[in-house]
Protein backbone atom coordinates (compact mmCIF):
# COMPACT_ATOMS: atom_id res chain seq x y z
CA UNK A 1 0.00 0.00 0.00
CA UNK A 2 1.19 2.92 -0.56
CA UNK A 3 1.36 6.48 1.06
CA UNK A 4 -0.39 9.07 -1.00
CA UNK A 5 -0.32 12.79 -0.11
CA UNK A 6 0.96 15.73 -1.20
CA UNK A 7 4.40 15.33 0.70
CA UNK A 8 4.44 11.25 -0.86
CA UNK A 9 6.85 10.00 -3.10
CA UNK A 10 5.33 10.05 -6.49
CA UNK A 11 6.71 7.02 -7.46
CA UNK A 12 9.37 4.07 -6.14
CA UNK A 13 10.64 0.88 -6.48
CA UNK A 14 12.33 -2.02 -5.56
CA UNK A 15 14.81 -4.33 -8.45
CA UNK A 16 16.99 -6.88 -8.68
CA UNK A 17 20.04 -6.79 -11.00
CA UNK A 18 17.94 -8.92 -13.57
CA UNK A 19 15.62 -5.95 -13.48
CA UNK A 20 12.90 -7.84 -11.41
CA UNK A 21 10.70 -5.43 -9.62
CA UNK A 22 10.28 -6.72 -6.30
CA UNK A 23 7.88 -3.66 -5.39
CA UNK A 24 6.91 -0.38 -7.11
CA UNK A 25 4.36 2.80 -7.11
CA UNK A 26 4.09 3.95 -10.15
CA UNK A 27 7.14 2.26 -12.01
CA UNK A 28 6.48 0.27 -15.18
CA UNK A 29 9.32 -0.88 -15.68
CA UNK A 30 13.53 -1.27 -15.08
CA UNK A 31 16.39 -1.88 -18.12
CA UNK A 32 19.51 -2.60 -17.17
CA UNK A 33 21.35 -0.81 -20.52
CA UNK A 34 24.88 -1.44 -18.61
CA UNK A 35 26.50 -3.06 -16.24
CA UNK A 36 25.42 -1.41 -13.32
CA UNK A 37 23.65 0.98 -14.98
CA UNK A 38 19.23 0.95 -15.17
CA UNK A 39 16.87 3.13 -16.76
CA UNK A 40 13.49 3.40 -14.92
CA UNK A 41 10.33 4.20 -16.51
CA UNK A 42 7.69 5.37 -15.13
CA UNK A 43 3.65 4.87 -15.46
CA UNK A 44 2.83 8.44 -14.56
CA UNK A 45 4.28 11.51 -16.34
CA UNK A 46 5.58 14.01 -14.08
CA UNK A 47 4.48 17.59 -13.97
CA UNK A 48 8.08 18.82 -14.85
CA UNK A 49 11.89 17.18 -15.11
CA UNK A 50 13.12 19.03 -11.38
CA UNK A 51 12.44 16.72 -9.39
CA UNK A 52 14.91 14.55 -6.35
CA UNK A 53 15.63 11.17 -7.06
CA UNK A 54 16.89 9.57 -4.10
CA UNK A 55 18.32 5.92 -4.35
CA UNK A 56 20.31 3.24 -2.66
CA UNK A 57 21.88 0.29 -4.03
CA UNK A 58 23.46 -2.79 -2.07
CA UNK A 59 24.83 -6.73 -2.82
CA UNK A 60 24.55 -10.19 -1.31
CA UNK A 61 28.20 -10.32 -1.26
CA UNK A 62 30.37 -10.53 2.38
CA UNK A 63 32.74 -8.27 1.91
CA UNK A 64 33.84 -4.85 3.29
CA UNK A 65 32.66 -1.35 1.98
CA UNK A 66 29.43 0.83 1.54
CA UNK A 67 28.16 0.53 -2.21
CA UNK A 68 26.53 3.78 -3.32
CA UNK A 69 23.13 4.51 -5.45
CA UNK A 70 23.49 7.48 -7.76
CA UNK A 71 20.30 8.62 -9.41
CA UNK A 72 19.78 11.90 -11.66
CA UNK A 73 16.80 12.72 -13.23
CA UNK A 74 16.15 12.47 -17.02
CA UNK A 75 12.87 13.12 -18.41
CA UNK A 76 8.95 13.61 -17.33
CA UNK A 77 8.77 9.70 -17.68
CA UNK A 78 11.99 8.06 -16.48
CA UNK A 79 15.29 8.69 -14.65
CA UNK A 80 18.66 6.40 -14.82
CA UNK A 81 19.84 5.02 -11.74
CA UNK A 82 23.78 3.89 -11.62
CA UNK A 83 25.28 1.53 -8.94
CA UNK A 84 29.50 1.10 -7.87
CA UNK A 85 31.68 -0.83 -5.85
CA UNK A 86 33.22 1.74 -3.33
CA UNK A 87 36.19 1.79 -5.50
CA UNK A 88 34.43 3.71 -8.49
CA UNK A 89 34.05 0.56 -10.75
CA UNK A 90 30.26 0.07 -12.03
CA UNK A 91 29.28 -2.90 -10.82
CA UNK A 92 24.90 -4.79 -11.01
CA UNK A 93 24.11 -4.97 -7.15
CA UNK A 94 21.69 -7.68 -5.82
CA UNK A 95 19.11 -4.98 -4.36
CA UNK A 96 18.88 -1.46 -5.97
CA UNK A 97 15.36 1.25 -4.21
CA UNK A 98 15.11 4.54 -5.67
CA UNK A 99 12.29 7.39 -4.89
CA UNK A 100 10.80 10.46 -6.70
CA UNK A 101 9.57 13.14 -4.92
CA UNK A 102 8.92 16.77 -6.42
CA UNK A 103 6.13 19.25 -7.21
CA UNK A 104 3.01 17.82 -8.21
CA UNK A 105 1.94 20.62 -10.56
Amino acid sequence: MAFIGENAAMAWAHWNSGNNIADSYNVSSVSRYSTGNYEVNLSITLPNSNYCVVGQASSNKNSNGVYLGSPWPSTTSQFYHATHWTNGNAYDLSHNWAAVFGSRN
